[in-house]
């Protein structure tokens, strides 16, 4: 069994002994070197260390742990952030692809998103989640987002205004692009929806998700569809007529 090292950077002492005591028990392949309880003190403890994963509390005196990872230009560490605050920029974590626990901590949630991190140091993908997450949270322009999507071999980044539409397909989703091209991500339409339905994209019709930016038409009718950039036409479901109308004032 291959060891990974970690440090747990949290302000409540139970939440860190907490967190110990279940690595300890369920994921011993990790091996914790150090803790700290403020954002001074967790940047001293990772340049020391370098550990493989950094477990990064939200809220500390002294700032948050966002205002951490911003300490670091090229971060050479996978993190799991733990928060307490299930609405707490969780958005911009999800669309950066990083996990993050919300306590108290489930033993099987925690497994889980060790194995992941773990995936992700393995091929060496760290630096461009961190660096799109901490891009995402000083962002303040929605569709300047950038996105991580996940492959079935890897992940690509890409800005929220470069894409068109999404497309359901089962447990995947067809992301189409700008330039007229389709990529094919390990990530239901649902999961997607929860993302991006408040960063200018709307549900038509369950099997797609549009960007409202580059809607160019409107054909009412039996079947009504939207007419999108490229010549794109999507389907839209009578249940969702009335809302998509509303967007623009009719």
């Amino acid at each position: 069994m291959n060891q990974y090292t970690a440090i747990i950077i949290d302000d409540e002492s139970d939440a860190r002994d907490t967190l110990s005591g279940l690595l300890n028990t369920y994921v011993p392949e990790i091996e914790i070197l150090d803790f700290a309880d403020n954002i001074k003190a967790g940047v001293e403890i990772i340049n020391k260390n370098q550990p493989d994963i950094v477990f990064l509390d939200v809220e500390m005196p002294g700032g948050t742990g966002f205002d951490l990872l911003q300490s670091f230009k090229h971060p050479n560490f996978e993190v799991i952030f733990t928060t307490a605050h299930s609405n707490y920029a969780l958005q911009a974590i999800k669309l950066s692809a990083i996990d993050f626990l919300l306590k108290p901590i489930n033993k099987d949630e925690l497994i889980i998103a060790v194995k992941k991190a773990i995936e992700s140091i393995n091929k060496e993908q760290l630096n461009r989640k961190l660096e799109t997450f901490i891009t995402n949270i000083t962002n303040k322009e929605s569709q300047e987002l950038k996105i991580v999507i996940p492959s079935t071999n890897g992940f690509r980044v890409s800005i929220l205004k470069e894409i068109i539409y999404l497309k359901a397909d089962r447990n995947y989703t067809h992301i189409h692009f700008l330039e007229e091209k389709s990529e094919l991500a390990s990530k239901s339409l649902k999961e997607f929806d929860d993302m991006l339905s408040n960063k200018g994209f709307f549900r038509p019709h369950q099997s797609y998700l549009i960007n409202m930016n580059y809607v160019v038409g409107f054909t009412k009718g039996a079947n009504s569809t939207i007419k999108l950039h490229n010549n794109i036409e999507i389907e839209l479901a009578r249940s969702k007529k009335s809302e998509f109308l509303e967007l623009f004032g009719k």
